[in-house]
């Protein structure tokens, strides 16, 4: 299709829409009187993209007070563990402290589409 009305080389001159196109249901060309170009007029059948889902475990450590937290570990740990306790007993005791300060938080996120 021209899309030009004189033969300027300086500009995109033709249009091609193959026929077996499955993104372009129709096309047309029309002279409008604005410019010495023609409109190209395109029904465009894109597909959806699907959004992609991601689940994110996330503490907010930056609201954490620390204070309360090292006063609550010191206690914690001063009232479970022994030393001949476990490492396993003391990871317990971080964890739950922890967890009572700045509990786990689960979000599910849509990932950007990758760029055509």
């Amino acid at each position: 299709m021209r899309t030009h009305i004189s033969n300027h080389i300086t500009s995109l001159d033709w249009f091609v829409v193959l026929s077996n196109n499955c993104f372009v249901s129709s096309s047309d060309v029309t002279n409008n009187l604005t410019s010495d170009h023609f409109w190209i007029i395109l029904d465009c059948n894109f597909p959806q993209v699907k959004k992609k889902l991601k689940t994110v475990t996330t503490r907010e450590l930056k609201s954490l007070n620390i204070d309360a937290f090292k006063q609550d570990i010191s206690n914690n740990a001063s009232q479970k563990c022994i030393p001949t306790s476990s490492m396993e007993e003391l990871n317990n005791v971080l964890r739950s402290t922890l967890d009572k300060h700045a509990p786990l938080r689960t979000r599910t996120l849509s990932e950007p589409p990758n760029a055509p």
